[in-house]
């Protein structure tokens, strides 16, 4: 499976944006989009927050979308499981969350 958002962002406004997220997947065994969001339970503010960044753990399974606020805060984390359950979300540490590192 091969997860996607399309986040749009409007600059127009700067320092002050506007975003709208849509999730959807690509199952590559079927070769089929699945074009409704794949997260579930998912926190409102994640439909209109400037994603940076989305990785899957290889080995859980669990996908995490990180978050911008640009220089006004430090970016948020959210973790959902497998079947795209949400399960929490965290402060990141900086603005701008580029990656996640997974540890064996």
């Amino acid at each position: 499976m091969v997860y996607f958002v399309n986040s749009e962002t409007d600059y127009s406004n700067w320092p002050e944006t506007s975003t709208n997220n849509t999730f959807f997947s690509y199952n590559i065994k079927t070769a089929t989009v699945n074009s409704s969001s794949f997260l579930k339970n998912a926190p409102a503010e994640l439909a209109t927050s400037s994603v940076y960044m989305m990785s899957v753990d290889d080995e859980k399974g669990d996908i995490y979308i990180g978050v911008t606020f640009y220089s006004n805060s430090n970016g948020t984390m959210y973790r959902f499981d497998r079947n795209g359950n949400f399960v929490e979300k965290f402060d990141c540490g900086g603005q701008n969350p580029k990656t996640m590192v997974f540890i064996d």
